[in-house]
């Protein structure tokens, strides 16, 4: 999991701006506290390295084009519910 929002249009978002960066995502629905997110996967991938290469790459390429130059994403980038990383466990760490 990349990333997880508890708005579906800017997972929807999302998964249209990692297409333009050359990724395959798809949307999965979680549970995180009784509450509904929606985590945005990319890949598979044959082995564990090639998905953390995968990801630091994915990372780089999507702060350079749409993370402005104090560090913070859009409101249009994060929705209005805000985003989540994602534990290597698959559990969201609230940003």
């Amino acid at each position: 999991m990349i990333e997880a929002t508890m708005d579906h249009e800017a997972a929807d978002r999302m998964t249209t701006r990692l297409l333009g960066l050359g990724y395959t995502s798809r949307i999965v629905p979680i549970q995180i506290n009784g509450q509904t997110w929606y985590g945005m996967q990319v890949g598979p991938y044959p082995t564990e390295d090639a998905a953390l290469a995968a990801e630091a790459n994915l990372r780089a390429a999507y702060a350079a084009r749409y993370i402005n130059k104090t560090g913070v994403a859009s409101t249009e980038t994060t929705g209005a519910a805000g985003t989540a990383d994602m534990n290597s466990d698959g559990a969201a760490a609230q940003k």
